[in-house]
């Protein structure tokens, strides 16, 4: 069977057409949606958590170092000027959280950290031209170095949350005379060899955090008293240990000494005759 040359020019020119189409089908495909995580998703605004009232929600024991984040500004116009990289705001103290931008309506504010899900609610419906938080740090918080704040509108669409740079929370490891503690328990035993009441000395923050790891001294200027050091160092609970006794009648007043420094608070032990209590060392 032979063909016209018509028949054939209009073959190939059918072919040549679904070729064309076929090419231009494949090459403008839309690519696969790009995998979006939990965390980028809510700080884009694409998702928006909900967050836990819980404050120890997802603390992990141990504290965690991660490269510093800056500040991101939000789609909406603004951005959080505090804290900074290299800030440390302290559990249980007052700091501020300072924004700038144009943006003015109703804002929601919470704290997050880069290394796990943690999502803590701090303030809801607050008006962003106020520019200002005072807010008190939880002492419940994990110290860490990864938290950073978010902030999102409530009445409009937003593409892109403002983020603060990530800072650390930490613990005043600075004592505070006026806050700690000197405490004798019992506060009477009897003056005999043997007796003894047990001292617990505890070394406070500004915050009425404990602080660990302070040298601890204790003394009286009552000739006679018997101090023994159990522990002089503080613990992760803030304390230092001592037994105080002795076998002259009278009372002595106990001074406590921390890194040097006199501490306000004092104890008294009264030593009688007969004895209203004995604890053997």
């Amino acid at each position: 069977m032979q063909f016209s040359k018509q028949t054939i020019f209009i073959t190939a020119a059918f072919l040549i057409v679904i070729l064309i189409i076929w090419y231009g089908v494949s090459t403008n495909k839309q690519p696969s949606p790009e995998f979006v995580s939990q965390e980028e998703a809510s700080d884009q605004g694409i998702k928006e958590e909900e967050s836990p009232q819980n404050q120890g929600s997802q603390q992990p024991s141990q504290q965690t170092v991660n490269s510093p984040r800056p500040a991101q500004e939000g789609s909406f116009g603004l951005k959080i000027d505090s804290p900074k990289n290299s800030d440390s705001w302290y559990r249980g103290a007052k700091h501020t959280l300072q924004w700038s931008g144009l943006f003015t309506d109703r804002v929601r504010i919470s704290l997050r950290r880069t290394s796990t899900s943690f999502n803590l609610l701090v303030l809801d419906n607050i008006y962003a031209s106020v520019q200002k938080y005072e807010w008190t740090v939880p002492a419940t918080l994990t110290p860490a170095s990864d938290y950073y704040f978010v902030i999102v509108p409530l009445i409009q669409s937003y593409s892109k949350a403002a983020t603060s740079a990530t800072f650390k929370i930490a613990d005043s490891l600075v004592v505070s005379a006026s806050k700690s503690i000197v405490e004798p328990n019992p506060q009477s035993i009897s003056a005999e060899p043997n007796c003894f009441s047990t001292i617990t000395v505890k070394a406070l923050n500004d915050y009425g955090l404990p602080v660990p790891g302070k040298k601890v001294s204790l003394s009286t200027e009552r000739q006679g008293t018997i101090i023994v050091s159990v522990r002089d160092t503080t613990s992760a609970d803030g304390t230092a240990l001592f037994k105080v006794g002795s076998q002259i009648q009278g009372t002595a007043v106990l001074s406590a000494f921390i890194d040097g420094i006199k501490m306000n608070d004092t104890g008294s032990v009264s030593f009688l005759n007969p004895p209203p209590f004995c604890t053997t060392r």
